[in-house]
């Protein structure tokens, strides 16, 4: 799990080899989610209708951090929206060096699920974006940036899957200038494996108090967001998901 991903023309080989339960195998079932969701962009629209829906057009930011980036699915989309330098932040490796790989562009291949045992491989296209997205391996709870380093910090479909959630957008409130911007969503379903069931936050008010105890006031709401992820040929995950801009204070 330390070294590089496979080379474009071993991939096919590499994944091959791989066999449920082993670290690799989960790792790349991970990535190969966001990975083709970035693949079908164009049908896969959450992260674009997200964005739509909650950030006032011509918003300026100055500079923007991802937390929980995974292979970077949103901090493209907000490169390519608002032009500012983005950075990606995960603490999964094989996420990160997806995300890495993505920034690169040009066409190369990447791993498809096939069914629960097996990958395949496709191709994917992109444009080069790595010198206005940055990705970095790191611990969202003790983020190695100083605070107010961000104009824009978001919190997207990862604090229900954290022991700790208050906690966590309290770390990515103080990396947010004073009168900055949060992007948070978050789904309707938590995982109860990751984070206890008493500090899910699942209803206005819930958050509402969250966010006013983190200094933060809701400017846009947003409900009934749709973040489809396609994980085999058969098995499709459909998420309801909330999502707010907050600014603060």
């Amino acid at each position: 799990m330390s070294g590089a991903l496979p080379a474009d023309g071993d991939l096919g080989a590499w994944l091959a080899g791989l066999r449920p339960g082993m670290p690799e195998f989960a790792a790349t079932a991970r990535a190969a989610v966001f990975l083709l969701a970035r693949h079908e962009r164009a049908r896969e629209t959450f992260y674009a209708d997200l964005c739509e829906v909650l950030l006032p057009p011509g918003l300026s930011v100055g500079s923007v951090v991802d937390l929980g980036c995974g292979a970077g699915n949103l901090a493209f989309e907000l490169a390519e929206r608002t032009g500012a330098p983005v950075t990606g932040l995960d603490s999964d490796p094989w996420l990160v060096r997806w995300g890495e790989r993505v920034a690169r562009g040009g066409t190369f291949p990447f791993p498809v699920r096939l069914d629960a045992a097996r990958f395949g491989v496709a191709t994917m296209e992109n444009e080069p974006s790595a010198e206005s997205v940055r990705f970095v391996l790191g611990d969202l709870h003790r983020p190695p940036f100083v605070e107010g380093a961000f104009g824009l910090a978001c919190l997207v479909n990862v604090l229900d899957s954290l022991p700790d959630p208050a906690a966590a957008l309290e770390q990515a409130a103080a990396l947010v200038r004073p009168e900055g911007w949060l992007l948070f969503a978050s789904p309707d379903s938590w995982h109860l494996s990751a984070t206890p069931r008493d500090r899910w936050r699942i209803t206005a008010g819930d958050w509402d108090a969250l966010f006013a105890s983190a200094g933060l006031e809701t400017v846009r709401c947003a409900d009934d967001l749709e973040w489809r992820l396609k994980d085999t040929g058969r098995l499709h995950h459909l998420y309801r998901v909330h999502g707010r801009l907050l600014r603060k204070e």
